[in-house]
């Protein structure tokens, strides 16, 4: 086959290309007219071919554009090239009865003999808007149910933390009112996650150094430790990591029961102090500790091997996490510092 024949069948093979192709696809000159057009194209603007073929491109355009587009195209014209128009702004084309359409729409330069020409394609967006409009609508609607649910649990959790703390006020001191007020702190670790999910921009996931702020000061509430009762101050070296639901629920009551821990028995006799939450990320995973410098254990004890109901949970707790427990002398060589070691979040 001669080069002249194959060059006939690959234009021919072409044009049926762009002839059926199923985007609106037209050839417009450097003076903006319109010298060829595809079948989708009359379809998708409702004109003939005979209709569009030598009348201005801004024909297909709604009329608040039409003024200003001669401008655009000879910049365009000046620096030709393989364009998307108008990202991150919406573009609009007209039917022939002047009803307008959200389109997407491509510009190709062809140099020629004759001159540069643009091919151009159309695609009608109309489906796809309502579409997006559709998930969109359907995403905001999980994210009130989802909110109104965090709302819930939180205020169920807080209906029975003050149920529990009026039963702990008919207690007299001892085992029994501590037990119940531990529980009342617990109760509210798992109600300040739901907060915090409420609050968040992200409802899946919470902002891990927000969170165990916050655990803190209300940990620091309930045993009566701020100024002037004796000042414990906290120190925070964590990560900036989001933590979703199913974990942030067993780190915080895994929390509360080691922050716990160094207010009652760190500092049970009411000095001042320091705590610090460390979480820091190592080749493993994750490591959280729980570090105070308080009046620490007596020899020989060791603080992981108790069968009170804290310590209970706090293995429990750890084993949810898929975590090993550890522990060594706390800040400056004094009191205990609790270590986790964990995959990532």
């Amino acid at each position: 086959m001669s080069d002249a024949k194959e060059k006939r069948r690959l234009e021919a093979w072409l044009q049926h290309g762009v002839e059926s192709a199923p985007t609106a696809m037209l050839m417009v000159d450097e003076a903006g007219m319109i010298v060829a057009v595809n079948a989708e194209t009359e379809r998708l603007f409702g004109y003939s071919r005979d209709e569009l073929v030598n009348q201005p491109i801004e024909i297909l355009m709604p009329l608040q554009y039409r003024e200003g587009h001669p401008r655009l195209r000879k910049g365009y014209l000046e620096r030709p090239k393989v364009h998307m128009m108008a990202r991150g702004r919406d573009l609009h084309a007209q039917h022939k009865d002047g009803s307008q359409f959200p389109a997407e729409i491509s510009l190709n330069p062809v140099q020629t003999e004759a001159g540069i020409f643009v091919l151009g394609s159309v695609t009608d967006l109309t489906e796809r808007k309502a579409h997006e409009a559709y998930i969109k609508a359907a995403l905001d609607e999980k994210e009130v149910l989802l909110r109104e649910v965090y709302h819930r649990v939180k205020n169920n959790l807080q209906v029975i933390q003050s149920l529990l703390s009026l039963r702990s006020r008919n207690l007299p001191d001892g085992l029994a009112r501590n037990v119940m007020l531990e529980s009342v702190q617990r109760v509210r670790a798992m109600a300040l996650v739901h907060e915090k999910l409420y609050q968040s921009d992200n409802l899946e996931r919470i902002f891990f150094p927000d969170y165990v702020d916050g655990l803190f000061r209300q940990l620091m509430d309930a045993y009566g430790r701020r100024a002037p009762q004796g000042m414990v101050k906290l120190t925070q070296d964590i990560v900036g990591v989001n933590i979703g639901i199913d974990r942030a629920v067993p780190l915080g009551l895994l929390l509360t029961e080691l922050i716990s821990n160094c207010l009652k028995h760190g500092f049970a006799d009411g000095g001042s102090g320091d705590v610090r939450v460390l979480l820091a990320k190592t080749e493993a995973g994750l490591r959280l500790s729980v570090a105070d410098n308080g009046v620490g254990l007596a020899q020989g004890q060791n603080p992981l091997e108790g069968k009170t109901l804290g310590l209970t949970l706090v293995q429990s707790l750890a084993q949810q996490l898929n975590g090993k427990l550890s522990w060594q002398v706390g800040l400056n060589g004094r009191g205990l510092d609790v270590i986790l070691d964990m995959p990532p979040l």
